[in-house]
């Protein structure tokens, strides 16, 4: 996973790296900094080397070499011989990230820095700092599959700022399984792990204030069965909701056991099997303070079915506040593509962590703002 942060000069990209970087227990890389005088007139530029925190000028007014980019002077030996061994030697290493500030026109002269930055970018996670100019050299860059591209301003940089703290956290489906196999492993059953999941979601939400009263909308898998264990406690802390449960076909064990308890409180739940009863829905989605999506999770394989597409498209044309569990229903979790049509989020309340998805392609435009929490077991 790649994350380029690009803005105009003095938009604080550096500043933002600097903070970043005490977040990430194993690095390597480089950052620059800005060299003034006396004056405070910048009259240069120098590279913090992250493994041994050395200082290197690289760039001056002052130097005489050939190569030069506005007023500045770049001794370019100086520089290759403090960045290509950095960042080779990162690239051989285990760290989990690479941090790369900047990838700019200085620092685009070095041949060789372009061919160990490509490098960079295939084998090592990322983090760079990248001019708004474009570059076709960049460009090719942020073409690449896992790269996530954040435009940083002077007045959204705490908000950028967090959003790239979520995405260090990133994990692929393929290590989230393995997460919840080693949780069956110690013995904790799907059941346990859902009404975990339920609580700590409910406790966000609370948090949240978005109302008391709201429509639930469950799918027939394990996500259906995460809401539909939230609206029995919700319901215990004075929420007014109504359910909907969709689905062609009848729902998993899970999520029909969290039928079977909802009902035997005399809960009533609205089901919706085909596109001619989607009148209810609109009726139910009437003065609702927000919706609390969990029509699909993170097992959602191909286009979504024209039954929840069309339940997905009326929920999107309402303007309600969307909570969505683990994922906004029809993102992919993966790819960030959306499979058909997906859930508009405002938030997202992601378990275990964040998925991939959430900053890639389409992602980044639905989840809203993600909150992330635990099920129970320690990661």
């Amino acid at each position: 996973m790649h994350f380029l942060i690009k803005g105009l000069p003095s938009s604080g990209k550096t500043t933002l790296v600097k903070e970043i970087i005490p977040e990430i227990k194993n690095k390597r890389g480089f950052y620059t900094e800005e060299i003034r005088d006396i004056k405070g007139k910048r009259i240069g530029f120098k590279l913090i080397i992250l493994s041994n925190n050395k200082e290197i000028i690289f760039a001056h007014q002052d130097f005489k070499t050939p190569f030069k980019i506005s007023k500045y002077s770049i001794d370019v030996k100086v520089f290759e011989d403090a960045v290509i061994k950095e960042l080779e030697e990162g690239i051989k290493s285990d760290c989990d990230f690479l941090i790369i500030d900047e990838i700019g026109k200085i620092e685009l002269i070095s041949e060789k820095f372009k061919e160990t930055c490509l490098r960079a970018f295939h084998y090592k996670n990322a983090i760079a700092t990248i001019p708004m100019q474009n570059i076709p050299y960049i460009k090719n860059i942020q073409e690449n599959k896992d790269v996530c591209v954040v435009e940083l301003k002077r007045e959204n940089f705490l908000e950028v700022k967090e959003y790239l703290k979520m995405g260090l956290k990133v994990w692929d489906i393929e290590r989230i399984r393995q997460f919840e196999q080693k949780a069956y492993q110690l013995g904790l059953s799907e059941r346990i792990l859902i009404e975990n999941a339920s609580t700590n979601m409910l406790n966000i939400i609370e948090k949240l204030n978005l109302g008391k009263s709201l429509l639930i909308v469950a799918g027939r898998g394990n996500n259906g069965a995460d809401v539909l264990s939230c609206a029995r406690k919700m319901i215990a802390k004075g929420f007014i909701l109504d359910i909907v449960v969709l689905g062609e076909k009848p729902p998993n064990q899970e999520c029909g056991f969290q039928i079977g308890v909802l009902q035997k409180l005399n809960v009533n739940i609205n089901f919706i099997k085909d596109v001619d009863e989607l009148s209810l829905l609109n009726k139910l989605l009437e003065k609702k303070d927000f919706v609390l999506d969990g029509l699909l999770g993170i097992g959602v394989k191909g286009e979504v079915s024209s039954l929840i597409k069309r339940v997905m498209e009326r929920i999107n044309e309402s303007k309600k506040i969307v909570v969505s569990c683990d994922i906004p229903s029809g993102l992919d979790p993966q790819t960030g593509k959306i499979l058909g049509e997906a859930i508009k989020s405002t938030f997202t309340i992601t378990f275990i962590a964040p998925k991939k998805g959430f900053f890639l392609n389409d992602g980044p435009n639905l989840c809203g703002k993600i909150h992330l929490t635990d099920i129970g077991i320690p990661i």
